[in-house]
């Protein structure tokens, strides 16, 4: 595909619309890698080109960018950035074929799984309660928009809800691509975790990870949110040696993609509580450390309780921590959240 557009760039000139169409089909590519960044980077000079050929006007090629562009923002749990795109990509459709349009009714879903990752819930929540007041244009539109609703329940701590939401999807994508059943299996998983139903998460984490594995070997933001979901659920059911190994993937993702973020302190500090289950005190010690001085900048409130809880448990005795974290003295996910990923971060 690069050569493609090497060649095309060489005829065509940079600017030409057909070598915009193939940044935006190399953005898809290198987002089902597991690389949103070179997506990000390829969707980014699709959108120069539609802007420089849109002649100041709302283009269809332009606001498929805008929306394309907000999904590769959101796999990389960039979700400032992705609200920005979703929302043009939502006035450029609305203006060109109307507010009730599949694809402009498709960006507001976005904006509000975007809302929903920032903690906004209550902005989260009004947009998808006016796009339920609409018919849906088919069931694929019916299916993202109520998927990402449960990622909002879920948060929300409504998980009875959430499950009702998320449980058929992953039935009603038997014939699609094996990466975006394995996204909703994840996105159920992470569901289940949140409801404290340990076991049943891990039953539908674990494949999950298996097939995004076949097409993502150097890691990705899906399979970093499926390993530490698989970490959470490990610990919960007293597999604190598991959860450890689990954890270190998503931490060695992390280290590589952004060790900066939010997300990335969050996940220290899982990795931290599963090494002091495991007995590793020291060690879940240093991970603590390394979450606070992460989330001193790139935190939010109530993260400071996150990270006391994490110190204590480095400080506890390991089998006086595995019995605190028996199932049933772990509160559900709304209470003590994971990073902010999840599966349902794409259109």
């Amino acid at each position: 595909m690069q050569a493609v557009l090497h060649k095309q760039q060489e005829i065509l000139g940079p600017d030409n619309l057909q070598v915009e169409q193939t940044f935006g089909r190399l953005g898809g590519l290198w987002l089902k890698a597991g690389d949103p960044l070179s997506a990000i980077a390829s969707l980014k000079e699709a959108l120069r080109i539609s802007i420089l050929q849109s002649d100041g006007k709302p283009t269809s090629a332009l606001a498929i960018c805008r929306l394309n562009l907000g999904v590769m923002y959101a796999n990389a749990h960039r979700y400032n950035e992705a609200l920005d795109e979703w929302r043009a990509a939502d006035r450029a459709y609305s203006s060109m074929v109307g507010a009730d349009s599949e694809n402009a009714r498709m960006a507001r879903s976005g904006i509000a799984l975007a809302l929903t990752r920032l903690g906004r819930f209550d902005e989260a929540d009004a947009i998808f309660a006016a796009l339920l007041g609409q018919p849906f244009h088919g069931p694929s539109e019916e299916l993202l928009i109520k998927g990402r609703l449960g990622v909002l329940r879920s948060a929300q701590g409504r998980h009875e809800e959430a499950l009702a939401l998320l449980r058929g999807v992953p039935d009603s994508l038997a014939n699609s691509p094996d990466r975006t059943r394995a996204l909703a299996l994840a996105a159920l998983g992470d569901a289940l975790l949140a409801g404290g139903r340990f076991a049943q998460a891990l039953e539908v984490l674990s494949p999950a990870r298996a097939v995004l594995l076949r097409s993502q070997r150097n890691g990705s933001p899906d399979l970093a949110d499926i390993s530490l979901g698989i970490a959470r659920a490990q610990l919960a059911l007293g597999h604190p040696a598991e959860a450890a190994a689990a954890s270190a993937e998503a931490v060695a993702f992390w280290d590589r993609f952004d060790r900066n973020h939010r997300d990335s302190g969050l996940t220290l500090i899982w990795h931290a509580r599963a090494l002091a289950a495991a007995g590793r005190v020291a060690e879940a010690a240093e991970v603590v450390a390394r979450a606070r001085a992460v989330l001193a900048v790139a935190g939010r409130p109530g993260d400071e309780a996150l990270l006391n809880e994490a110190q204590r448990a480095a400080r506890m005795m390991p089998s006086a921590l595995r019995q605190r974290l028996a199932p049933s003295a772990v509160p559900s996910g709304a209470a003590e959240p994971a990073p902010t990923g999840g599966s349902l971060n794409r259109s």
